[in-house]
Parts: C-alpha cells; structure tokens; sequence
C-alpha cells in the first residue's frame, strides 16, 4: 500500500468525495448534461476556508488506498444528515489544482492526515489533503472554481463495493456499528 509523503506531487490523484442529494420532487427524470458536477460536490460547509480532499494515489489510483478510502467515506456517509451514500470520487491530478490552466488563483494542497481520537477506526483518514480557500474568494467562488477544474480533466472513481471488500475484522466491526447505529437510533433525534 502507497505510503504518502508530507509533500504532494504533480501526479498525485486527488480526488473529492461525491455525495448525493435529495431531488425535487418532480425532477427524478431531469439528469444534469454528461461530464458535469453539481455545483453542491465541491462546496465546502465545514471549517472556514479549507476544503478536503483524499490522496488516492501516487501516479495512478492505489486499488489498496480505494479500499481503504470507501470505508471511510461510508462510513461519513452514514453520518450524513439525512443519511445518504457515498458515490465515489471526482478525481484529477494534483497539478490541476496547483496550477490550474483555465485561470485562477492555484490551489496548494497540504497533507492533513486525521488521527483517530475515538475507539473507531474510520474516523482516520491517512490519505487526507485540504486547500485552503483563497482570501478573495467566498465558498461559493471556490465551489465554482473548484467545479471548472475537476470538469475540465477528470475521470470518475466508483467506491469498492462492499461485496469486494475482505471481511477483516476491522469490516466487520463497521458494519455491526452502523446496524446498532440504525437499530437503536443515534441518539440526535
């Protein structure tokens, strides 16, 4: 498995989770124009300025790295509100966002690794990156900016369908978790 260092290189895969929304009622059939992302995959609520991203590979994606990352990022889906799945990721080469071709400020992306400081083990993540969004920029600016980058030279990551994925016994703790999780409810109703 892909070990990443402290500084990122220009053909690192970074990709940013995909997370689906809720549909007006009515527009179940409207599906948006081919290559193209929401506008909501890239704005970032969380924590002023930054927005996060996963480290997926050092020149290509890392199969064990994906695995590692669903997990994850199924793992936040669950804790979604209203309670929603992972999709994937939107992926691009790190230099698309230092340097981006159609204009705007770079993005330099700095390794943030999270350490766990609960009992469960998906709350790390050791792939983990942010950009820090520019000074001039609002998240809205930044969620466009970011939009045009990623729809301009991407390619779309699947997660591992669980199916796949080895029933370790980390796994395995998940899904007992989440199942007590949505038996006995979470306790924030």
């Amino acid at each position: 498995m892909w070990h990443p260092s402290e500084k990122i290189g220009k053909n690192e895969r970074i990709g940013r989770r995909l997370f689906p929304r809720k549909k007006l009622k009515g527009a179940g059939d409207q599906h948006p124009p081919p290559n193209t992302f929401e506008f909501y995959h890239f704005q970032e609520k969380r924590d002023g300025g930054e927005v996060s991203f996963d480290r997926l590979g050092e020149t290509s994606i890392d199969g064990r790295v994906r695995k590692y990352l669903s997990l994850r990022a199924d793992y936040a889906a669950s804790l979604l509100k209203p309670q929603t799945s992972f999709q994937g990721w939107a992926v691009v080469r790190a230099q698309e966002l230092q340097e981006p071709v159609m204009g705007g400020p770079p993005l330099p992306l700095i390794s943030s690794p999270v350490v766990s400081t609960t009992d469960n083990p998906l709350t790390e993540n050791l792939y983990h990156a942010h950009a820090v969004r520019p000074s001039k920029y609002g998240s809205y600016e930044m969620a466009a900016h970011l939009k045009m980058i990623f729809e301009r030279n991407f390619h779309f990551e699947p997660p591992v369908p669980e199916k796949t994925m080895p029933a370790t016994s980390q796994s395995i703790v998940i899904r007992i978790w989440n199942w007590a999780r949505r038996l006995l409810g979470d306790g924030n109703q």
